[in-house]
């Protein structure tokens, strides 16, 4: 096959010369499905090659690049490996090192060098009986520099180095360049590099510097993207809404019954919600906040509003358990204020709730995904609860089925360096703090072998009234049942909560309420096991991470969480904020053996902090941003290039340039960001819509 000197990035991989159907599926597995992806491969790592004047202080190990003069060169057959072995010895300055080649044919021809010959090899070198050898040199160009870089890619089985190095040598010297995405003069000031020589650079450095330089031009072009993307639809939900009146009698009443007094971020956070309802254009706003702060609460009060202006409510749940527990705290409180609430969650009674809602008898409708499919008769708000669970796609899909006013809350701590990317398309309000008298939650670490203890100080909080759950890491099955019986000292802490369960019922806390729910469970069964939890008829609930968001237990003073280094700090977090919502003191018990350095430093930062943003952004700092960017989170999916914490100054560059680029160019019409205009309408499509041209 010809090579092609026109090639696009949009095309398929196919047309780079070697990549048949059968390779491009594995490379598929790698996310590379275009020229355009294959030139945007990241390597893993490189190999660096120092150029040597002498071969005298070589030891194994060492990566060179050295020229000399070919002394002898000689092929035997090795008939153990079937092949063929090529040998030449390269000579410098007195010193010999054997070159080596294993090739499957005695062809003279094909020996890669000649007698004679002046040339420049570079390897790694290791040891044999005649000295020192490189196995299968490589042949970079002698021109003198002092290094030779070569990139080592991700792999999956049936692709090999070469080959990869081949085919990305190929897309780079037979494709068209594509054209530029960022503006001269942000390139200027941002002093970054024409997008060709990074995409070169990337590939095939002439030195280490050239890397870290087209890392970053890469990173801060698909950061720029992705902010301006977000702010587009930012602008493209904004519909013009009839704007709802001062509070009036409904929504006072609500706020003066609550039983206790709202924290000043709460109060800011209602005034933010006041003021976008009663505007001309929909709501579109996150409520964030740590686990405990009360952001149902500012939700109920724009709900009340929401009715009181003649709207109905629809309240999105990630799961039945939250959907049921919102029903029965808040529908007493709901019903005083004058609103009719139901609640859907899947099940028979489904038409006629959606047959109340669609005819606007019901003023307020909980629910999980069922929800998204009923129909209101005059639908003024949408309200989702922990709203990282659905994504800023299904963000998008919600704004477009509803065009309405958007209300999201969050529990999930997210680094607020982090927040101006992943919430660049909502307005934002932070409570920063839980309501005042909540006690802090005493945590602990403890090893495996002091869990007699542990239980000794569990009962005692039973006998006192108190409750408290039990958190594993697996879930399990009955055929794992006799771990119970031969647990070893180093994996105790590692049993799944099917066995443990079983184990502790006959065991330990025998003569306990032991309950046990998990997500493998029927949705019926959980919900029984939960509602027996919160009634106080378990006293025990040993369970999964199913627990982790939404359920309010305040009589769960003990939060016992077993193989903790198994568990992210966020996740950690999460867990904890399960006690300590009463009047009583509560404890978090973190069992846990670490095997590295990083399991206990994260084990360590868990105990000593209880500020959910300072937990996530330690988080950040031990393992990176992990979901908080991928595609639960964000619906993008991963960075490519961008990386947190280290480019957290950059990100802000991205930031203030987004806005002083959209002010200039609104819609993005302008010659100069023709280009960024197609990269967005291909990656993001939805964010140009009705936009003129879009």
């Amino acid at each position: 096959m010809a090579v092609q000197t026109s090639v696009h990035i949009d095309e398929p991989v196919t047309v780079i010369p070697g990549i048949g159907p059968v390779r491009a599926r594995y490379l598929s597995q790698l996310g590379v499905d275009t020229v355009g992806d294959l030139l945007l491969l990241q390597p893993r790592r490189y190999l660096n090659h120092r150029r040597v004047a002498h071969l005298g202080a070589l030891r194994p190990g060492d990566r060179i690049m050295v020229s000399g003069r070919i002394d002898s060169v000689r092929t035997r057959s090795t008939q153990r490996r079937r092949t063929w072995l090529h040998e030449a010895t390269l000579m410098l300055e007195g010193c010999c090192l054997l070159l080596v080649w294993f090739l499957p044919t005695p062809d003279q021809a094909r020996l890669p060098v000649q007698r004679g010959a002046y040339v420049t090899v570079a390897g790694t070198v290791s040891r044999c009986p005649r000295g020192l050898q490189i196995v299968h040199p490589l042949f970079p160009p002698d021109n003198g520099r002092e290094e030779f870089i070569i990139p080592v890619y991700p792999l999956v089985n049936g692709l090999h180095q070469n080959q990869m190095r081949k085919w990305t040598s190929a897309a780079l010297n037979n494709t068209i360049p594509p054209a530029e995405t960022i503006p001269d003069d942000i390139r200027r000031q941002r002093q970054l590099i024409p997008l060709t020589n990074a995409l070169r650079w990337l590939h095939y450095p002439h030195e280490p510097d050239q890397v870290t330089q087209a890392r970053r031009r890469l990173a801060y072009e698909e950061l720029l993207s992705a902010v301006i993307a977000l702010e587009l639809r930012k602008r493209t939900r904004r519909r013009s809404v009839s704007p709802c009146g001062d509070d009036g009698p409904q929504s006072r009443a609500f706020l003066s019954s609550l039983p206790f007094e709202l924290t000043e971020g709460q109060r800011a956070a209602i005034a933010d919600i006041r003021t976008d309802m009663q505007a001309d254009r929909t709501m579109y706003r996150l409520v964030h906040g740590d686990v405990g702060a009360g952001k149902t609460v500012v939700a109920m009060f724009a709900a009340v509003k929401a009715v009181e202006n003649g709207r109905q409510v629809a309240f999105l749940v990630p799961t039945r358990l939250l959907a049921e527990q919102h029903y029965a705290r808040w529908k007493e409180a709901l019903t005083q204020a004058g609103v009719r609430v139901d609640i859907l969650l899947g099940d028979r009674n489904d038409d006629r709730v959606k047959q109340r809602a669609a005819s606007g008898e019901v003023d307020m409708l909980i629910g999980t995904h069922a929800l998204l499919n009923a129909d209101f008769a005059r639908l003024g708000l949408l309200i989702v609860d922990e709203q990282q669970r659905f994504g800023v796609e299904q963000r998008a899909h919600l704004a477009m089925r509803w065009p309405v006013h958007s209300l999201y809350l969050s529990a999930t701590p997210i680094p607020r360096s982090l927040a101006s990317i992943l919430w660049q398309d909502l307005d934002v309000s932070v409570i920063p703090a839980p309501p005042a008298g909540r006690s802090r939650v005493i945590t602990r670490w403890l090893r495996p072998e002091k869990r007699e203890q542990l239980y000794t100080s569990l009962r005692n909080q039973i006998s006192a009234g108190r409750q408290a759950y039990i958190v594993f890491p697996r879930i399990g099955t009955e055929a794992t049942i006799d771990e119970a019986d031969r647990p070893s000292p180093d994996q105790k802490h590692n049993l799944s909560a099917v066995t443990a369960y079983k184990k502790l019922t006959t065991g330990a806390l025998t003569d306990l309420r032991v309950g046990l729910v998990h997500g493998q469970m029927p949705a019926e069964k959980q919900e029984e096991v939960m509602s027996a939890f919160q009634k106080g008829k378990i006293d025990v609930l040993v369970c999964t991470t199913v627990v982790e968001v939404g359920v309010d237990v305040p009589n769960a003073t003990v939060m016992i969480i077993e193989g903790a280094e198994m568990f992210g700090l966020a996740q950690l977090h999460q867990l904890r904020g399960r006690v300590g919502r009463g009047q009583y003191q509560s404890y978090c018990i973190a069992v846990a053996s670490p095997t590295t350095p990083l399991a206990a430093q994260r084990l360590r930062t868990f105990c000593n902090t209880q500020d959910g943003f300072k937990i996530a952004e330690q988080d950040m700092l031990l393992r990176g941003p992990g979901e908080l960017l991928g595609q639960r989170q964000s619906g993008y999916g991963e960075f490519k290039f961008a990386d947190f914490p280290a480019d957290l100054d950059l990100m802000k560059s991205v930031v203030d340039d987004a806005r002083v680029l959209l002010q200039k160019d609104p819609n993005l019409q302008s010659a100069e960001n023709a280009a960024l205009r197609e990269r967005l309408l291909a990656r993001y499509p939805s964010c140009l819509e009705k936009r003129g041209g879009g």
